[in-house]
């Protein structure tokens, strides 16, 4: 029992290793300058170096678990990076509709959320994660507290607080109450 606990942790850990060893150079494309480029290449390698001698030890202790192991067929976890906190785009797609006082489309409130967050503009796969978000956080509160309006492109605005209607609440939530017996007559 103990065991097959082990060998998926380490087999999770092995291709999340696999996935880091796949993209250890990347960091070198970023580096300026000979002198840093030479730096950078050497820790890729040294962590490369790292990195096998810890797929190997690995490796030895899940076959001392399970003799059939084959990490052949393993695919690697790429490490994925994380852009913002939680809440960062919907957070600032409301400020930016508070302050906006008319309605904007997604493509105008993700160029204020890019100025709020401090870019100068969001780049091509960022600038597509970014109208997801705001589509995603808008459309769970419209009729609540955001309106949206027309159809091609759609205009997103805040609906004044005094004219905010309160939330109905849900009969689901409601406690139940038992049905009463008809005394029998």
């Amino acid at each position: 029992m103990a065991g097959s606990h082990v060998v998926s942790l380490l087999t999770k850990k092995y291709a999340q290793l696999l996935g880091e060893q796949e993209f250890v150079y990347r960091r070198v494309e970023d580096a300026t300058g000979l002198k840093e480029i030479v730096a950078v290449t050497q820790r890729a390698d040294d962590r490369k170096r790292e990195i096998d001698d810890i797929l190997v030890a690995i490796e030895t202790v899940v076959w001392l678990y399970d003799p059939k192991w084959d990490p052949s067929g393993l695919r690697p976890l790429t490490p994925r990076k994380k852009y913002w906190t939680p809440n960062t785009i919907s957070r600032a797609a409301l400020r930016v509709l508070r302050a906006a006082g008319e309605p904007l489309t997604t493509t105008e409130i993700t160029h204020r959320i890019a100025a709020l967050l401090g870019y100068d503009r969001f780049e091509g796969s960022e600038i597509n994660r970014v109208n997801s978000a705001v589509v995603a956080t808008l459309d769970r509160r419209v009729g609540s507290t955001i309106l949206r309006t027309g159809a091609n492109p759609t205009r997103w605005s805040i609906i004044p607080r005094d004219q905010v209607r309160p939330q109905r609440k849900s009969r689901a939530n409601a406690p139940t109450v038992a049905p009463r017996m008809m005394a029998a007559e």
